[in-house]
């Protein structure tokens, strides 16, 4: 019996040792592993830092966004006007250009009077019996009648 029970405490004391180094492995395990989720728990804040931080950054390129986009529309609307401004100007500027050749136009026989005081003019000369008016009368009717042709636009 002395013997069983000496055996029997050198099972129980194998076992131990073997079972210490099961202990140790699993807490040298569990050690790592906290070493893990540490560092984990380390970049997990930094990574929650840092998104805060772009979400701020998002939050204020949101707005700028607006401001550009409002800044967009309000140009756009600008052009708009001014391109219709600038048809109405070339719409002008197309008339006075009609004008400015009418008025250069050689059948105008190079007298500034209006045709129809021309026209006038020369029944005045052919009732009085001379073909050529004075230039003193020409320069005097000049003075005295308005000039409507300089006012007319063609529609």
């Amino acid at each position: 019996m002395l013997q069983a029970t000496q055996r029997h405490g050198i099972q129980l004391r194998e076992e131990r040792r073997r079972n210490d180094d099961v202990v140790q492995t699993l807490t040298g395990r569990v050690q790592a592993a906290g070493r893990t989720i540490e560092g984990q728990q380390v970049t997990i804040a930094a990574l929650r830092h840092e998104v805060h931080g772009l979400e701020g950054d998002r939050t204020s390129l949101q707005g700028a966004l607006r401001d550009r986009d409002r800044t967009i529309s309000s140009l756009r609307t600008t052009v708009q006007k001014q391109e219709v401004e600038l048809g109405s100007l070339r719409g002008e500027l197309g008339s006075l250009r009609e004008d400015l050749a009418w008025l250069q136009d050689d059948s105008a026989a190079g007298h500034h009077l209006p045709h129809r005081v021309q026209a006038e003019l020369e029944a005045v000369g052919a009732a009085a019996g001379s073909e050529v008016l004075d230039l003193r009368t020409l320069e005097t009717v000049r003075g005295v009648l308005p000039n409507y042709e300089g006012d007319l636009r063609r529609a």
